[in-house]
């Protein structure tokens, strides 16, 4: 039996004997190349066909979201509406032609990409352009491991209180060797930083003293009146 429905080409070959299994292709693939599927045991070709109409139904009415796997698993997608992601450093997957990947981890690095573009569209530093600009003016960098040297981390995310005065942008914050994370008792060149960036005169500074600076956009760096 050959038939096509909705884009896809469907092969069934019913069972020689009573107790044999339909086997079967879709758009030509089986479980491995020159391999057809087989049926449970008991499914009239009929059946079977009609289980698969029913199954590429269910996955086009998923529309893009529909689509993802990888390349080897492709028999039920319509032919065309798929590609490979070329997305680096990933196992091999599909995504929908002309449309964002669907693998989870595709789509947390598309969100995280999304949400720094819109945060660079609001005028808010970028983490890693602030600290090249404070080592390029003579300011040490502390090592990863906080405790082993003295020197400044740039860090970003949401500054003040979350839920009454949310502001983006980030913190530079003083760590000093010996010490797990910044004291505010030692606040190392905080004042000096505060006053390189203020000079620049591109950001909204805050700093009151203490081991951590605020930098943000000067659009949305205004605090709210307490």
């Amino acid at each position: 039996m050959l038939t096509a429905y909705q884009g896809r080409d469907i092969e069934i070959i019913p069972p020689r004997h009573s107790y044999g299994r339909c086997a079967f292709t879709v758009n030509g693939q089986g479980p491995r190349e020159g391999e057809r599927f087989m049926a449970e045991h008991g499914i009239p070709a009929a059946e079977l066909l009609a289980n698969l109409k029913r199954e590429i139904d269910t996955l086009d009415a998923q529309g893009p979201e529909g689509i993802k796997g990888t390349p080897g698993w492709t028999w039920l997608l319509r032919p065309g509406s798929w590609e490979v992601c070329p997305a680096p450093g990933l196992n091999s997957h599909i995504k929908p032609v002309g449309a964002p990947c669907n693998e989870d981890t595709c789509r947390r690095k598309a969100a995280k990409e999304a949400r720094r573009k819109a945060f660079a569209a609001e005028g808010h530093p970028s983490a890693g352009a602030l600290v090249q600009q404070l080592t390029r003016a003579g300011f040490e960098k502390a090592a990863d491991r906080g405790r082993d040297t003295s020197g400044f981390r740039v860090v970003r995310g949401d500054l003040g209180e979350a839920r009454r005065n949310p502001r983006r942008g980030v913190r530079v914050l003083w760590h000093t060797a010996g010490f797990l994370g910044p004291v505010d008792a030692r606040p190392g060149r905080c004042r000096e930083i505060a006053d390189f960036l203020t000079a620049k005169d591109k950001y909204a500074v805050h700093y009151s003293g203490g081991a951590r600076i605020e930098v943000l956009s000067k659009t949305h760096g205004q605090r709210t009146p307490q």
